[in-house]
């Protein structure tokens, strides 16, 4: 009977430390902490002068918000025909370390030579560059992360090319007509990021543009509306 006893309290106690280990461990939880609950999820705030529309809400901060939309998960990988991304948006740094850009080379209106391999390169303000997650594997798979001892945004830059009708065109460009894709993923050198056009382009006139993005490749997130234009397009 002593025994029995003994074995009895050994396992409540056992399992009291199972159950306060698995609490305290909030990163594997699938229960929603309460101290990251965002209680201004739950208005719409719709009107006023601006007349906005009124937002989506929730009480639980859309933990399952990606069920209703009766798309696949996003999952890390490129999905063509959509999908639904659950990952939180992440860290925001604050507003003197909002990302800036400005294309060094080739500058705007700048003739190069047909089919000859050439340096896209853009100066880079406020990234903790060198920072790039697996494209095919970790598409949009984690939130955007700050560097703990800068603050500043962990990421990368992409390089994109359009062709366009000519320098005052003004018809949006057919999204899936880019003739070059680029990914500056090194740490920036003197402040640059660059990436190579191996072989040129052929004639014709084409836009230039960046987009800074975060370590998983989302486009970043800056703690203010009205800030200056973080991407560069020439």
């Amino acid at each position: 009977m002593v025994y029995r006893s003994l074995s009895l309290v050994v396992s409540v106690f056992a399992a009291v430390s199972f159950v306060q280990g698995q609490s305290n461990d909030s990163q594997t939880s699938l229960t929603l902490d309460q101290t990251v609950l965002s209680t201004a999820f739950e208005h719409e705030n719709a009107g006023g002068p601006n007349n906005f529309t009124p937002s989506t809400t929730s009480s639980n901060n859309f933990i399952n918000w990606c069920e209703t939309t009766g798309l696949p998960l996003t999952n890390g990988t490129q999905v063509k025909t959509g999908s639904c991304n659950p990952a939180p948006m992440g860290a925001i740094p604050s507003q003197d370390k909002i990302p800036t850009s400005k294309f060094s080379s080739p500058t705007n209106f700048a003739e190069l030579c047909q089919n000859t391999t050439f340096t896209i390169t853009l100066e880079i303000a406020n990234l903790a560059s060198g920072w790039s997650a697996d494209v095919f594997q970790n598409f949009y798979a984690a939130p955007q992360q700050l560097e703990a001892d800068t603050g500043l945004i962990r990421g990368h830059a992409h390089f994109y090319i359009d062709p366009i009708q000519a320098y005052n065109s003004t018809t949006p460009v057919d999204p899936l007509g880019f003739v070059f894709a680029g990914l500056a993923s090194a740490k920036a050198v003197d402040g640059k990021l660059s990436s190579n056009v191996t072989g040129g382009l052929p004639v014709g006139v084409y836009r230039l543009a960046s987009v800074i993005a975060s370590e998983n490749h989302q486009p970043v997130l800056a703690p203010l509306a009205a800030h200056a234009s973080i991407d560069d397009i020439i």
